[in-house]
This record gives C-alpha cells, structure tokens and sequence, in this order.
C-alpha cells in the first residue's frame, strides 16, 4: 500500500479554522490518504517507526470512515469521491494543526524527527481564516472570549516561529474563505503542491460539499471595543494574517467602558 509513497503532508495553523475541512477534501482525492486528528506528530515524539506510523494513519482514517465522518458535529462525507479506497497512494498524511503547531513550537527537534521518520519530502498546509470568525468559534467552543482572544494570538507566535524554519516551497498557506468562494481552483493548487493530479471529478465531488458561504460566527459574541482593538493590533503583528473584514461592523459592539 505504501510502497509508491511521494510526499508526506501535515498541517499546522489555528484550531477551528478549516483544517478538518481541507484534510477530508485532500482524503478524497484518489491518490491520498489523510487521517484525521491521530496527532501524528505525538506518535513520532513516542518513537513509533515509519512503517507503524502509516498503518497507524491508515487505521486511523479507516476507524474514521466506519464512524460515519461525523467529526465536531461535522458530516465529512464526500459522495462520489475516494474517501476510504485509493487508487495509487502517492501522497499520505494527518490533520492535526493546533496540537502540530505547539507540538514543533515545544519540542523543535520534532520537525528533524518527523523528516528522518518519514523519509519522504514534507508539504505543510497552513489554512487561515477570518480572525474574527476564528477566535469566536475558539471561545463558542468553551473558552471565555478574553482567554481566547489572547491564546489565539500566542499560537500566532508560534506558527511564526515554525514558518521561519521551512523553506518556502514546503508551505503551502490556504485562505479558507478562499477555500469556500472557488474550491475547484485551490484544490488544483494544493494538488500542485502535493504533486497529485489535477482530477477533475475529485475536484467536482468536492465542491459540491463545500458550503458557499463561511460561517460567520463572530456574529455569536460580543466585541467590546477595547477587545476590538486587541485583535486590530494582533493582526498588525502577523504579515500573513487576513486583512480585517469590510463587513464586520455589522456585528454588535458593546461600549469602550464594557469588559
């Protein structure tokens, strides 16, 4: 199964921000495989060998499909795609990018190992959303929207510091609202990165999935405008940040004396 391997894909990024999405679309595609959530990375750090960490990620997305594809209350079922069968693996992965990026910010002689474990050249996928739809779908998941606002900004810093270590041709950096307005054309483009075909009914059977519009969960929690001025100034930070949306003023805000 894994001998005519090519390429080894993991992600990096922020938690909620589209990964799990791009990880089953590039699944579906029929000369890849993706596992989604095993965390790879910690598999490697307890010293599992190459040929244990594929069947490992293989099981994983095997387990996955047998489950239904239901992951975070999300449907991943691609109808009319290669999900669970492939027809000359050539590309294989894991989708894990919150916990990947603290496990290399952490533990930066992790990046070395996962290189020498796999033997095979590396692709990092690196999905960024709207940072506002972003920190609040973090804090609608439980977490307090100051604490999220600040965690956000400090896995920011360590996306940073991961991206200066890569070269530039082994990161790919995807836009998931550009993921959302064309998936035809930025499928084609990460299959360029990966070196998979351009296959036009893998890209067909996908965008019939994607849903035409982001969520915009900003809209679910309230901005101060001193929380407002948090994010301005983060994003300032980071070049590879979303510009801030036109449309966000819709969203409600509380007055600058508001905690």
């Amino acid at each position: 199964m894994f001998d005519h391997l090519e390429t080894y894909c993991m992600f990096i990024g922020q938690p909620r921000s589209g990964h799990s999405l791009v990880g089953a679309l590039l699944d579906a595609h029929p000369d890849m495989l993706v596992s989604i959530e095993l965390d790879a990375l910690s598999r490697i750090r307890d010293g599992v060998g190459r040929a244990a960490l594929f069947d490992e990620i293989a099981g994983h997305a095997r387990r996955f499909g047998a489950a239904g594809r239901i992951h975070m209350d999300y449907d991943y079922s691609i109808p009319g795609a290669w999900q669970g069968r492939q027809r000359r693996l050539r590309v294989i992965g894991d989708k894990k990018g919150g916990r990947s990026s603290w496990w290399l910010h952490d533990e930066p002689a992790l990046l070395g190992r996962l290189r020498e474990t796999v033997r095979l050249p590396v692709r990092f996928i690196h999905v960024v959303r709207s940072v506002w739809d972003n920190i609040a779908t973090i804090s609608t998941r439980g977490m307090p929207l100051d604490d999220a606002i600040r965690w956000y900004f400090e896995t920011c810093e360590a996306i940073e510091g991961i991206k200066a270590r890569l070269p530039a041709g082994d990161l790919f950096e995807l836009r998931h609202e550009a993921m959302v307005a064309d998936p035809r054309g930025q499928l084609f483009a990460l299959a360029d990165v990966l070196g998979l075909e351009r296959n036009a009914q893998w890209a067909d059977a996908c965008a019939a999935v994607v849903h035409p519009k982001p969520s915009r969960t900003r809209h679910r929690v309230e901005w101060t405008a001193a929380r407002k001025a948090l994010v301005r100034r983060g994003v300032e930070r980071f070049a590879w940040l979303p510009p801030e949306d036109v449309d966000f003023d819709a969203a409600p805000i509380l007055g600058a004396e508001a905690a």
